[in-house]
């Protein structure tokens, strides 16, 4: 009626909810095919580009700490509702995971860094064993 085009898409309740809109993204998560462009930006966003190199070599060599996996915990964190993300794999549906099942997953993920925090440097790169007094 207006002839304004679609810039933005609320997909959500809340301010961060907004995001521009791509009709063939829109699309194809509309039909279930994902938005692997979508993904990709918003792993671009997340993830800084010159961690990435680094990362991958370290992973092409086997070796992954637990230093490793709480920054990857806290990228998963960054990208936003775990719901949205899965929304944007092909294949995968937002419903995959019910409303009070994400909050849950997020607080795990959550308790794990708190308990990554308490690690010590040695613990955190694997280079000691941990002791029956720091294990739960």
């Amino acid at each position: 009626a207006t002839d304004s085009p679609v810039v933005f898409i609320g997909t959500g309740e809340h301010f961060d909810d907004f995001e521009p809109f791509e009709a063939k993204g829109f699309v194809s998560r509309l039909l279930g095919m994902g938005d692997i462009s979508g993904l990709f930006n918003t792993i671009k966003d997340t993830i800084p580009l010159d961690k990435q190199p680094e990362l991958i070599n370290r992973l092409a060599q086997g070796i992954f700490t637990l230093r490793d996996m709480r920054e990857q915990f806290q990228n998963v964190l960054k990208m936003g509702p775990l719901g949205k993300v899965m929304s944007m794999i092909p294949g995968f549906s937002a419903d995959m995971i019910p409303k009070g099942q994400e909050k849950a997953g997020i607080a795990r993920i959550k308790k794990f860094i708190t308990m990554m925090d308490s690690m010590t440097d040695d613990e955190m790169d694997c280079d000691k064993q941990m002791s029956d007094s720091r294990v739960l």
